[in-house]
């Protein structure tokens, strides 16, 4: 495609004086990508600010050409299209670079603040599926969620899309404590009684192509979508949410995650799991957190979350 079919004249000044000014992204589309990567830099850009491993990413595992197609089985309902996967990573990596609310607001980003995880899944879930009604349906019943605190969580999303009919029923994964017991938060979680991994990839199954998940950690204390992408060659997974990476930051992932979007093998992604869920559940479990505060001298036993992780498969097509 050429630029000037894409870009009016002065879009292609600003993203070539942008590409011009950043080292990194002129040698990227100098000596490594050529015109692809230019368009790359452009779809990943947040305001003024160009992302050169983002687009090295968006190049690599969603090119706008295949020399070879890929392995997909898009007339199964719980396959969905690269396309919907594709827009979704950039939505994603846009929202994990904005500034928080509470963020100092740097001047070559957009004004806006950066989605919580439940918010960015609620408004990026209904752009998953192209059935007008079932977009509506959806829109209309997670407008109710957000009316009340309490039913504004993965949980009560997960349960809803299953509900529609475009998920599956929730599949859960209990925690033990040190003593080797099952727990559900009434004692500090330690490890996992078996792999959220394995059940995710279990529920993939032999259907070539993209499957999406939501998950819930900690009661939906965090939201969580989940991209995996089935090949002959083998599975990757992908976790997305509103977290930016910044230097130094391990969150168990594989070398080469992108902001709100990161790759995961078996062991980072149950460990990650098992350390925030024993984070977040200490984090609460305190006289001095929110609830500790609330609950005064009853705190040790009110402030114990569920700590059972919870999966919905989602499926492009409403389930008869």
């Amino acid at each position: 495609m050429e630029l000037s079919e894409r870009f009016t004249t002065s879009q292609l000044n600003e993203l070539v004086g942008l590409i011009h000014a950043n080292p990194d992204a002129t040698a990227f589309t100098r000596d490594e990508a050529g015109v692809p990567g230019i368009i790359a830099l452009q779809e990943t850009r947040i305001g003024k600010r160009l992302d050169v491993d983002a687009a090295r990413f968006l190049l690599k595992r969603f090119p706008a050409k295949r020399r070879k197609p890929r392995a997909s089985e898009e007339k199964k309902g719980a396959v969905f299209s690269e396309d919907v996967v594709r827009s979704a990573f950039i939505k994603f990596h846009y929202n994990a670079i904005l500034p928080g609310k509470d963020d100092p607001k740097p001047a070559d980003l957009p004004n806006e603040v950066r989605q919580n995880c439940i918010a960015i899944v609620h408004s990026l879930a209904p752009k998953l599926f192209s059935s007008e009604p079932v977009v509506k349906k959806i829109e209309k019943r997670f407008a109710k969620l957000r009316e009340k605190g309490e039913t504004y969580t993965m949980v009560h999303t997960g349960d809803t899309l299953s509900g529609i009919g475009v998920a599956d029923p929730r599949v859960e994964v209990k925690f033990n404590d040190a003593k080797g017991k099952t727990t559900n938060g009434n004692t500090e979680p330690k490890t996992l009684v078996s792999s959220v991994f394995d059940k995710v990839m279990d529920k993939v199954g032999s259907d070539f192509g993209w499957h999406i998940f939501g998950m819930a950690i900690m009661d939906g204390h965090h939201s969580v979508t989940l991209f995996v992408d089935n090949q002959p060659e083998g599975r990757t997974l992908f976790w997305a949410d509103q977290w930016r990476l910044d230097p130094g930051d391990n969150f168990f992932q594989l070398p080469g995650a992108i902001s709100g979007f990161r790759q995961y093998d078996k062991a980072g992604f149950d460990t990650f799991i098992e350390t925030m869920t024993n984070r977040w559940w200490n984090d609460v479990h305190r006289p001095d957190s929110d609830c500790g505060k609330r609950s005064g001298k009853k705190w040790d036993t009110v402030c114990r979350y569920n700590t059972t992780v919870m999966l919905w498969q989602l499926r492009k097509v409403v389930q008869k």
